[in-house]
């Protein structure tokens, strides 16, 4: 197996990890979660204090952990726009050594003797406890992102092409609907751009936007803006307007495209659903 190979195997879409579409819950699922595995598992051993025992220790350690987390995944999603093995296998490493940096410097307050921690080892073993304690909860989040985003689209959680049609019998498009950035109308055309991999391109089939929106009704990230666009709501950047209407930056578009302005309730809605 070559290089490239083993590039385009990290280049596998995956749907996105649990935390990083809702940060705020997937932050507490996952300081439930680690709580849960280390207090049945014990897998960890603190240097308490005098006034507290392990459990009060083990959930202020979480407790400051998710705290610190929050902003941290916000910050991150805002970055990560691409939903791919690698990027999702990159989330969950730099998710645990933010912790593991966290959790070092908790033990200051938490632990006793904090004088004693400033050296590497004791920083190593801080890393190496978060990555022991927060590894499962990390999977675990991961399975079910995968698991309720297949749910969602009524669609198997495996790559899959759909065939999008046009009115004349041998013209249609192949493709991974994922790939989708946006549908524009265009007479009695409607024009498809999509990112092939290599480059973001477009084919033009003759359709009506109304007859696109039902071939895609299975995919609630593809979504009917305006009577003349639909838009893949995971390739938004940003966001501009008010309730008269909003423009939205797509990944590696320079155009714009409209929300109307009796759409503006609905499209916060659904987005925050996804995300």
């Amino acid at each position: 197996m070559g290089i490239t190979s083993y590039l385009n195997f990290f280049k596998r879409k995956t749907p996105p990890h649990y935390m990083l579409m809702h940060p705020l819950k997937g932050a507490l699922g996952f300081g439930l979660l680690s709580v849960l595995f280390v207090a049945i598992y014990k897998p960890l051993f603190f240097n308490t204090s005098e006034k507290f025992g392990y459990y009060p220790v083990l959930a202020m350690y979480v407790l400051g952990s998710v705290l610190a987390l929050i902003p941290f995944l916000f910050l991150l999603r805002k970055y990560l726009r691409e939903y791919n093995l690698g990027n999702a296998l990159l989330f969950m490493v730099l998710v645990l050594s933010f912790g593991g940096v966290v959790g070092y410097f908790l033990g200051f307050a938490l632990e006793a003797h904090p004088n004693s921690r400033w050296h590497w080892a004791t920083f190593f073993d801080s890393m190496g406890n978060t990555y022991l304690g927060g590894s499962l909860p990390v999977l675990i989040l991961w399975w079910y992102g995968h698991f309720k985003f297949s749910k969602e689209a009524g669609t198997p959680t495996k790559n899959q092409s759909i065939r999008i049609r046009s009115e004349l019998k041998k013209e249609f498009l192949d493709i991974d609907p994922e790939n989708l950035i946006y549908l524009e109308a265009e007479g009695n055309y409607v024009k498809l751009f999509y990112d092939s991999g290599q480059e973001v391109t477009h084919k033009l089939l003759r359709s009506s936007m109304n007859k696109m929106e039902a071939q895609l009704k299975n995919f609630p990230f593809i979504y009917r803006s305006h009577r003349s666009y639909m838009v893949n709501l995971y390739k938004i950047e940003a966001k501009s307007g008010n309730s008269m209407g909003y423009r939205l930056r797509l990944t590696n578009i320079d155009a714009q495209i409209p929300v109307s302005r009796n759409k503006t309730t609905e499209f916060d809605t659904v987005l925050e659903k996804l995300g």
